[in-house]
């Protein structure tokens, strides 16, 4: 009974919290109280991670303690515990968010011990955060990324699905942390974030919420021209795919002046000419979701919202998918 009311009472806290961090967000737009709120902001982010347990936690703990192992007999079976949860479809930390570390050793045994000699293609998103990049992944891919409100990725997750492409037995799907985040604040990480994607991908999208800033633009620039200086790329030049999300209107025929604008003002620049990118490679989507609500009765004020899926956005997505699997068919 003491540890249900401590988790209601955890429960409550998370709740509390989060509600305060959306008011934050709403005050952002104010310079002067700049400071003062993003102090308050990394305040509540340290309390929600106290009160948070999850299985990427855990499994974290586990990759640490067991490079402490290196004379215990049963060291192999953290690996292959952790291996069997990628088999499963269960999305896996690859980079650890709060410290920027990647546990190479490790993800290369538990791969080895479960795919030795199958082919992956591999496909990663990367955006602003509060983009809707999780959202997008689970519905193309069938993915299970964790995805609620106020919850953003920490660092670079990854999840297995089934290939539907002859070349490619597995697709390695790889959500990662919002670029340009209030809270972070760091410019470094973003372009870590960044470079990462585009030297282990075949493919990236780029999803963006409703419009390409130039700061999305001049981060994308950078990377490129760091990528090709320092030759990091594990595989040939990658696919790159933009996403505007969330648009009012998902026809991209009604907005064609402001895309071609898009694809005409990364073309000048050489750099982009790294990467396969053309005017095929850019979608509109709407909202994923509908709000709608209703009257929970005479005597009670408040309103019940309800989420529905918006049918436009399934056949988008279904769309979208056909011709990312026909682009990557093409590259290959």
């Amino acid at each position: 009974l003491k540890r249900i009311n401590e988790t209601k009472s955890n429960q409550q806290l998370i709740s509390q919290y989060s509600g305060r961090k959306k008011e934050i967000f709403g005050k952002m737009k104010n310079p002067s109280n700049k400071p003062h709120l993003l102090s308050e902001l990394n305040d509540l982010n340290q309390k929600l991670e106290s009160l948070s347990f999850s299985a990427e936690k855990y499994w974290r703990e586990a990759t640490y303690f067991s490079r402490s192992l290196s004379g215990y007999e049963n060291k192999g079976l953290i690996t292959q515990g952790y291996a069997q949860l990628m088999k499963s479809g269960f999305p896996f930390e690859i980079i650890d968010g709060d410290n920027f570390h990647l546990p190479l050793e490790f993800l290369k045994d538990a791969f080895q011990g479960i795919y030795p000699t199958d082919k992956f293609c591999v496909i990663s998103i990367l955006g602003p955060q509060n983009s809707g990049k999780s959202t997008l992944l689970n519905f193309l891919f069938g993915c299970d990324f964790a995805v609620s409100d106020g919850r953003c990725t920490k660092g670079i997750y990854g999840t297995i699905v089934k290939s539907k492409i002859k070349d490619f037995d597995y697709f390695l799907i790889i959500d990662s942390e919002g670029l340009q985040s209030i809270e972070k604040g760091d410019p470094e990480f973003d372009r870590k974030i960044t470079i990462f994607l585009l030297a282990v991908s075949h493919l990236v999208l780029i999803n963006v919420k409703d419009q390409v800033t130039e700061d999305i633009k001049k981060l994308m620039e950078v990377c490129i021209k760091v990528l090709s200086e320092i030759k990091a790329n594990k595989l040939p030049t990658p696919l790159i795919y933009l996403v505007l999300n969330q648009k009012p209107d998902p026809n991209i025929f009604n907005d064609g002046e402001s895309i071609y604008k898009i694809i005409e003002g990364l073309n000048l620049n050489d750099i982009f000419k790294k990467v396969k990118f053309s005017q095929e490679n850019v979608s509109q989507l709407p909202s994923a979701f509908n709000i709608s609500t209703k009257e929970l009765g005479s005597n009670v004020n408040e309103k019940w919202k309800h989420l529905r899926t918006n049918e436009d956005f399934i056949v988008i997505i279904s769309e979208l998918f056909n011709r990312l699997l026909k682009n990557i068919k093409k590259k290959n």
